[in-house]
């Protein structure tokens, strides 16, 4: 039997939106939108690509913040959100061929191995990293770095949890606080399906949320300490078994989009099909800004486990943001994105 177990990219479906802050315009290349954040005629403009539309709202109020505090060195930021595999693609084409790359970008963790590939053509990070370094989890260095260069900033991960819809689960008479175990998973899905006819979680099949969160709960990875694949092992299996079984049983079933962070998946949750998502913190600004008829619908709790005493989360997601080595001011992108 197939089993493709190494789905580690996060698809990311965008949607566009004005973010009401300077000019806005549209093209087959993505949505660019110019923000000031209150900066002068003397500015510099910088450009930014990403695939996460919130990451431009963020970076919004970085910049109104950057500019208060840096008169002199005032920033204009070109945001352009493309989606995931097409930003990818033309971001790793800039850089090697060292036209049309923006000064700043978000490559996500899957992809960062790529742009690492030979000599980078990335800014290396370290001197505005070093003055931060003894608050920052290392492992976060580490995973956009390359031999002993910091290449990325990680600004897109988080810790774990299970965001249960509570209007479904009251309907169902289930109690997300009694659930501790797969087996308490199990019953509560059981009884939320035969009482109301919905799925208590989803069977992902885009993205590898539930496999690393099986993984992480009995202490494994994809792979050895020396990087090399283990993805048949005991652990694994172990994991993949409880989601099968969990599927047997309309416990949960494919979303739209294959996972819970799509477009297509907002949807599904929104319309109270799907009582349950298990996913990094994070996706709480997708549930606020995408999902509005669950407000105050949502609770959060650990994530189920084997067994008593288990982790019960485990970081999720990563993204690096980046300078290009062919940034218009290298130092000040460097400065502005620490």
């Amino acid at each position: 039997m197939k089993k493709k177990w190494l789905m580690l990219l996060l698809v990311v479906t965008m949607t566009t939106l004005l973010w009401g802050c300077g000019k806005s315009s549209n093209s087959a290349e993505g949505k660019t939108s110019v923000l000031d954040g209150g900066a002068g005629d003397t500015a510099t403009e910088l450009s930014y690509w990403t695939f996460v539309e919130l990451h431009g709202q963020h970076f919004k109020k970085m910049l109104e913040k950057w500019n208060a505090a840096n008169p002199d060195r005032q920033i204009k930021l070109n945001v352009t959100v493309m989606p995931y595999d097409d930003m990818h693609n033309k971001l790793s084409i800039a850089v090697q061929t060292g036209v049309g790359a923006p000064d700043i970008a978000d490559i996500e963790i899957g992809k960062f191995p790529d742009f690492l590939k030979g000599t980078p053509q990335l800014e290396p990070l370290n001197d505005v990293v070093e003055p931060y370094k003894d608050t920052i989890v290392q492992s976060q260095i580490d995973m956009y770095s390359k031999e002993g260069k910091v290449y990325g900033l990680s600004t897109h991960v988080g810790a774990s949890v299970a965001f249960y819809n509570t209007e479904i689960l009251k309907e169902a008479g289930v109690d997300y606080k009694s659930i501790v175990t797969w087996d308490d998973f199990k019953k509560a899905g059981m009884q939320v399906y035969e009482k109301t006819g919905k799925y208590m979680g989803t069977a992902d099949t885009s993205a590898g949320w539930e496999a690393s969160m099986m993984l992480a709960q009995q202490e494994s990875d994809f792979t050895d300490d020396a990087g090399k694949p283990i993805v048949n092992s005991d652990a694994m299996v172990k994991g993949l078994k409880v989601l099968k079984d969990l599927q047997d049983n309309n416990v949960i079933a494919t979303i739209a989009g294959g996972q819970p962070d799509t477009e297509e998946a907002y949807g599904e949750f929104n319309e109270g099909k799907y009582a349950t998502a298990f996913m990094p913190l994070w996706m709480m600004s997708r549930y606020t800004n995408y999902m509005p008829d669950l407000s105050g619908k949502i609770a959060l709790a650990p994530i189920p486990v084997m067994e008593k005493g288990m982790p019960r989360s485990y970081g999720g997601g990563g993204t690096g943001t980046v300078v290009t080595k062919t940034a218009k001011d290298v130092q000040l992108a460097k400065d502005f994105i620490a």
